[in-house]
């Protein structure tokens, strides 16, 4: 671990490992992978080999088998221990990291004593997250091993409908090339990065979850899912804060009188206690708002445009003018912080 320590930090490695095992947007390795764990020595060579074309400068490649590393491929290659193949497996980097793959069903009932990534890998799962996401929906309540900071739910990239490709892979003891570990192959060791390319790009859903819970989240609403999603981040990275509990409007929660809002997964509002908070979803930043902004920024998101949400706030009180030039200050300061707060029609 010494030899690795100097080229990176390992909080370097276990960030990219967490971005690995949510699926998140892949830092700046175009073309090549951005992360690949590797379950077979069988997969080092072909893996190190300049004409395969997947590993480049700034690929991290974790080996959980003992064999010699190259020397001079590209990338950085890290011998590891155990895997991520199954439910249960703990991947250990060195002596100071360890984390834990588990299913989402069996989640709730596990202590949480670590970094631990929570996958889809059955129809079970499906329906234990649809429950969790309509309790969310009716009063609020979040799974609080979901919102531990240890905890992140994978697999994020299938959620938001994102292209799949090569940026992020894991080839098991059998030499199968996946994109996630429960979905299905889409090539073996030893095929060409354009053939898993291809493979990835023709069905990127089946390419990041088993095919059941593909199946099983064609009947769940894709944005309030993905709403669910950012709520979990969001409530996350604010619990943190000190306050003891964080609710996000349209989740069992509103400021303004009427319809319940919807949660959108860009921009979520959030209250705690006296606080209110605006949370990027996508730049996973909080901002601290004022009682008066919130009500503002909740009309926005919501409304189709902008005399919906004028109307919302005119049933608050507001006369429309002035109404009317919250909505252009609420908009333009956020834009400033480079924010793009819209309605829900341009969302």
């Amino acid at each position: 671990m010494d030899n690795i320590v100097e080229r990176t930090s390992l909080q370097q490695i276990v960030g990219r490992l967490t971005a690995w095992a949510r699926g998140d947007v892949a830092p700046g390795t175009p073309g090549r992978t951005a992360m690949a764990v590797v379950e077979t020595p069988d997969a080092v060579e072909w893996l190190s080999a300049a004409d395969t074309g997947i590993v480049g400068e700034d690929s991290y490649v974790l080996v959980t088998r003992k064999t010699a590393l190259p020397e001079h491929a590209p990338g950085l290659w890290v011998s590891c221990s155990g895997g991520a193949a199954e439910a249960g497996d703990e991947l250990g980097i060195g002596r100071d990291f360890f984390l834990l793959t588990t299913d989402y069903a069996a989640l709730r009932y596990l202590p949480v004593v670590g970094p631990t990534a929570v996958r889809l890998t059955n129809a079970d799962d499906v329906e234990a997250l649809a429950a969790d996401v309509e309790d969310a929906r009716r009063t609020g309540d979040l799974p609080a091993a979901l919102v531990h900071r240890a905890v992140e739910l994978g697999d994020r990239g299938a959620f938001s409908g994102a292209p799949a490709g090569l940026d992020w892979l894991h080839v098991d003891r059998d030499g199968a090339v996946r994109c996630s570990p429960f979905a299905a192959p889409i090539g073996s060791v030893g095929d060409s990065a354009d053939a898993l390319r291809a493979a990835a790009a023709a069905d990127p859903l089946r390419a990041r979850l088993p095919e059941e819970v593909v199946d099983g989240l064609s009947a769940l609403d894709r944005r309030t899912l993905a709403g669910y999603v950012a709520a979990l981040d969001g409530v996350r990275l604010l619990a943190s804060s000190g306050t003891a509990e964080w609710r996000v409007s349209g989740f069992g929660h509103q400021l303004l009188d009427g319809a319940a809002p919807q949660v959108r997964p860009d921009l979520l509002l959030l209250e705690g206690g006296a606080r209110y908070v605006l949370f990027d979803g996508q730049q996973r930043k909080a901002f601290g708002l004022g009682r008066e902004l919130a009500e503002v920024l909740e009309a926005a998101l919501d409304a189709g445009d902008e005399q919906a949400a004028v109307d919302r706030l005119v049933g608050r009180g507001i006369p429309a003018q002035q109404a009317r030039a919250l909505l252009t200050g609420a908009i333009e300061l956020f834009a400033a912080r480079g924010v793009r707060v819209t309605y829900a029609t341009v969302a």
